[in-house]
């Protein structure tokens, strides 16, 4: 199995080897890595054309072959006949059998067909997927390419396109999960989420595994349902990788706290995640967006807020402090600066579909979005 590089996605995110950092574009880089499996394969030269499927015989495919089980190529193949979408299996490394049954222009990525894409631009259907590359995958190709991974909402982590459970579990039962990928924006700082394979044991509050030989997380080294991050903002203690907890929120604000940690019987609680820290709060996902996702409104992570220290209010005259409770906040709009809705604690208006959020908004994104991307290069 492969290491994964979420190409199109995290900009410059868990690379592995040396860490490459996107731009300050809209443009996502293509050297950020997620992990199939324990070992990646070697690139051998390119014999055909991945992307158009051309340069094969009538009944073959141009694909990726495992050689052996820490060498692949790309190559000429017989052709499959799952359709994407579908459940797919891999036949044992060699020449002629280490490839997949997908059909011709698609590859089986943990157990589900997917289209092979290219990343720049983007050749997947934005409403359903988004274009990532795999490290060690299709290395050779004369352009970076990679699988045109499912949206999905991380709460629940259903696949968007027809919420499908644990994001459409692969062929004999292989895990999947929910992850998230950056947008690199200095000014406008994005998140948004994607089915990859779900390789880890790694549940809330425990070290992401396994790591980039250089010791970095992977985006999916924790397990379906949580996501590595730093466990405190303080500048005077250790910053430590940990798994924090996806969740389904609910509106709090000051005298209104029963959906503080979660939504009330949603079963996707902080504590459903076992997500139980005194101070633990489910935030909403926008919280990490410069502009926001209403689509992204089922869906949150279990901060124990308290320890993120940080500049909030932007003025170096006065102590860091950390993130506010959602029970010590009034309800706001998007500009009230000391209102619940900027802060996660309530749903993103759907009025303000694809606006920018507020410039105190922006800022908490942009500095949750920065230690994410500082981590994850280290």
């Amino acid at each position: 199995m492969k290491k994964l590089a979420f190409g199109a996605l995290f900009v410059g995110l868990l690379s592995v080897g040396a860490a490459a950092c996107g731009g300050g574009s809209d443009t996502p880089d293509a050297n950020i890595n997620l992990v199939d499996s324990a070992t990646g394969p070697d690139a051998q030269t390119t014999e055909c054309n991945l992307l158009t499927n051309q340069g094969c015989a009538t009944g073959e495919k141009c694909t990726w072959i495992d050689v052996t089980d820490t060498l692949g190529k790309i190559g000429c193949a017989t052709d499959g006949t799952v359709a994407i979408g579908g459940s797919c299996t891999t036949g044992p490394a060699g020449e002629t059998t280490g490839f997949d049954n997908c059909v011709g222009g698609s590859y089986c990525l943990g157990g589900v067909c997917e289209a092979i894409c290219s990343q720049a631009p983007d050749s997947c259907d934005p409403a359903t997927s988004t274009c990532s590359s795999y490290a060690g995958l299709f290395d050779g190709a004369p352009v970076d390419l990679g699988v045109c991974d499912f949206l999905c909402n991380p709460g629940k982590q259903e696949r968007r396109s027809d919420l499908a459970a644990n994001c459409g579990v692969g062929a004999q039962g292989t895990p999947r999960g929910c992850y998230g990928y950056v947008w690199n924006s200095s000014a406008n700082p994005r998140i948004d989420y994607a089915c990859t394979p779900d390789i880890s044991d790694a549940q809330v509050g425990q070290t992401p595994s396994p790591l980039t030989p250089d010791g970095n997380p992977y985006l999916n080294s924790c397990d379906a349902g949580y996501w590595p991050y730093v466990n405190n903002f303080a500048g005077d203690v250790t910053q430590v990788d940990i798994c924090l907890a996806f969740c389904v929120p609910g509106e709090s604000f000051q005298g209104s706290t029963a959906n503080i940690g979660g939504l009330v019987g949603s079963g996707f609680t902080c504590a459903d995640r076992g997500a139980v820290t005194t101070g633990t709060e489910c935030r909403f996902q926008h919280i990490f967006d410069g502009t926001p996702d209403v689509a992204l409104n089922t869906s949150g992570t279990c901060m124990v807020v308290g320890d993120y220290l940080a500049d909030w209010d932007n003025d170096t005259n006065t102590p860091d402090t950390g993130i506010p409770s959602c029970g010590t906040l009034p309800q706001g709009d998007e500009n009230n600066p000391d209102g619940n809705l900027i802060w996660g604690c309530a749903p993103w208006p759907a009025a303000l579909t694809g606006k920018s959020g507020s410039a105190q908004h922006q800022m908490i994104a942009r500095k949750l979005h920065q230690m994410y991307e500082q981590r994850s290069h280290r």
